[in-house]
């Protein structure tokens, strides 16, 4: 993998650790979340707004990605086969846009959006029977005066298999 591949695909891990890290407390202060219906079954949507204290915004001249901004997140959560809940998807957005920013591919512009969706699955380590979610897809777009880009990730669980 060359690694200007990996410099670009790099907003998608970016926006996963942002999405989960805004579910919790961060020291003695909670997590700013609300609940809200979210269509059929038992699914409802945890929505967190991004932290008031947070202002500005810089993109990042490696990354395809922002270094310094504010963001919320969005989760779509239901009930699996046997009750217990699972998020199906979340998204994260850039907040305090449109700012100027340097966009790799594009140069010098006006960045309007940053917008990333994604999907989770479950994964074990060896023999626990706990599973923890792991990314499944992650796309992330940054929208422009001068165009967009658009990258997604997609994970593959790897098994290894026993000799």
């Amino acid at each position: 993998m060359s690694l200007r591949i990996l410099h670009d695909s790099i907003a998608g891990n970016f926006a996963v650790i942002n999405a989960f890290s805004r579910l919790t407390p961060h020291g003695s202060i909670p997590a700013d979340v609300t609940i809200e219906p979210g269509g059929p079954g038992d699914s409802f949507i945890l929505r967190s707004k991004a932290a008031a204290d947070c202002h500005g915004f810089s993109m990042s001249e490696k990354f395809l990605y922002g270094e310094h901004y504010c963001y919320s997140a969005v989760f779509r959560v239901t009930r699996d086969a046997t009750g217990k809940l699972a998020v199906k998807d979340f998204a994260v957005d850039i907040e305090q846009l449109p700012a100027p920013g340097k966009v790799r591919y594009l140069g010098e512009a006006r960045v309007r959006k940053i917008h990333s969706d994604g999907e989770v699955q479950e994964a074990r380590m060896g023999d626990d029977p706990h599973p923890f979610l792991i990314p499944k897809r992650v796309t992330t777009t940054i929208e422009t005066d001068k165009g967009a880009v658009v990258v997604t990730n997609d994970y593959t669980l790897h098994t290894e298999t026993k000799k």
